[in-house]
């Protein structure tokens, strides 16, 4: 039984410790023969047609596994002897890569088995082109007709190597040539070390720092963070998010927005009572027990107010339906008017073509004459009303304060609210003085001694008064009866904070 060893360099030593017997005509045969007589054993001999040259020389002819191995002659012939009768497969390889693989070969007794003319003209490089052309069939990117690139390599297998190749130049000794081809990325200002393509872009210097063809993209160094904000208050949403030089277009550098779908909630604004968080402080109505809610600023609470949510202080009501006429779709004005042209301005901005017209919409005349264009408050801001009262600044003496405008109810707080040139007209002498008047100085008394909200200590003064001061007070108690029967101070505060304020000269507390 014939027994093998590993082949290359490993093989020459066992072949040569276990007497190896070279014996071929070409004396290139390797071989080992061990209990089998020699006279038994076949042999296989072929030929090498390699890419129909004579580059076959030095081609290795074995049987993986096995220790016979010839290597084959300058005419391509080889010839394997001392073969152990089996079936083989045959490997045909150079400089330890396999080019071709025969399987099945089978060896008998005493014969010579020929494989015949074995065509090989690998592709080692898998580029298309074979050994026989490729001028380096080891490298895909080198075949015949290849771009030529600068790389110090022939290429296109022509025989020159980097023909076509611009002088490189490097001025600013940053790495990167002016030209290309040269193996770099082009450098675009050869003339500054820092600017190359491998630099990085810096805001507002106006310059493509990194060669990529723009100015101050995303990634650039020094950049901000901005916020999209889509209700255009000037407070974005802290989770859109971008990192730019500049802020695109609806993007702000305010963050901190918690409603990005109200223009009214952003951090700062005045908090109103309205079951919404504001100002963003992450509290709803912080503050609301020392507020009356009145959300259209009139002057009116809410709670009595018969159109809670457009200004309208005076509370008309022409058809007495309970709807004030601002918010009435039917308010009753006149069903025809003259066609002349007199102009009026009414209160909602609109020019009307005479007073008739103007009352036909249900709108006060604020002025004779045209209204002003509807511009911008920076171009015309005695055309605006600022703080959303229903009065432009022409008219209202602190556009800036929703609670002040012509009308308002005066009340004793150090401001001129109805602006008619007079500040808390009134106080002093007990508000309107319908209490003071009607009643005398022991049961006024007896009313101030009261802490604000105490329905009880109050309704024991009004027992106690003359009919006439009661009856002074009755819209009070009305309120407080009708809506706070609880005697809920809270609620006496934020229903009936009007009624107590008309009495007595002074703001609940």
């Amino acid at each position: 039984m014939l027994r093998l060893s590993r082949m290359l360099v490993i093989v020459v030593t066992v072949l040569v410790s276990s007497s190896v017997v070279m014996a071929s005509s070409d004396k290139h045969e390797r071989r080992k023969s061990h209990d089998f007589e020699v006279e038994d054993a076949g042999q296989i001999q072929g030929h090498v047609d390699y890419c129909k040259s004579s580059e076959a020389a030095g081609l290795q002819v074995y049987i993986p596994g096995q220790s016979y191995l010839v290597i084959v002659s300058a005419d391509g012939k080889f010839m394997m002897h001392q073969v152990v009768p089996g079936t083989y497969n045959i490997a045909i390889a150079r400089d330890g890569n396999i080019l071709k693989v025969i399987n099945g070969i089978s060896v008998r007794k005493k014969q010579i088995t020929s494989l015949g003319s074995l065509a090989l003209c690998p592709d080692q490089d898998g580029d298309n082109f074979n050994v026989a052309t490729d001028c380096n069939d080891l490298n895909a990117r080198v075949y015949p007709g290849a771009p030529e690139g600068c790389n110090g390599i022939d290429d296109n297998c022509d025989g020159q190597v980097d023909e076509g190749c611009p002088t490189c130049s490097d001025a600013d000794a940053d790495r990167f040539f002016a030209q290309a081809y040269c193996g770099s990325f082009v450098d675009c200002n050869d003339n500054d070390p820092v600017i190359n393509p491998a630099a990085q872009e810096v805001c507002f210097d106006g310059i493509d720092n990194n060669c990529d063809g723009r100015t101050d993209e995303p990634g650039a160094l020094g950049e901000s963070d901005f916020y999209f904000d889509q209700d255009g208050d000037g407070y974005g949403d802290s989770t859109q998010i971008v990192h730019r030089c500049e802020g695109p277009t609806g993007y702000v550098s305010q963050a901190g927005d918690c409603d990005d779908m109200d223009s009214a909630t952003y951090p700062g604004v005045s908090e109103i009572c309205n079951g919404k968080d504001n100002n963003c402080n992450g509290l709803i109505d912080d503050n609301c027990q020392a507020q009356i809610l009145d959300q259209d600023g009139d002057g009116v609470p809410d709670s009595i107010d018969n159109c809670p949510l457009i200004v309208n202080s005076d509370q008309a009501d022409s058809d007495g339906d309970g709807i004030g006429d601002v918010c009435d779709q039917t308010c009753n004005g006149p069903a025809s008017c003259p066609n002349t042209w007199d102009p009026v301005c009414g209160n909602d901005g609109q020019t009307y073509g005479n007073s008739c017209f103007a009352a036909a919409a249900c709108t006060a005349v604020i002025h004779a004459g045209e209204c002003a264009p509807a511009t911008s408050c920076a171009t015309n801001p005695l055309n605006c009303d600022v703080d959303g009262d229903g009065y432009i600044a022409e008219l209202d003496c602190d556009d800036n304060n929703p609670a002040v405008y012509p009308g308002a109810t005066e009340i004793c707080n150090g401001i001129d609210d109805n602006c008619d040139g007079q500040i808390d007209e009134g106080c002093g002498t007990g508000g309107t003085g319908s209490a003071i008047a009607a009643c005398t100085n022991q049961e006024l008394s007896c009313f101030s001694s009261c802490v604000s909200g105490d329905q009880p200590c109050l309704q024991s003064c009004s027992d106690q008064a003359t009919p006439t001061c009661s009856t002074a007070l009755a819209s009070y108690f009305a309120c407080v009866n009708t809506s706070c029967s609880s005697g809920d101070p809270t609620c006496i505060l934020l229903q009936c904070g009007t009624e107590y304020e008309v009495l007595f000269g002074t703001p609940a507390q």
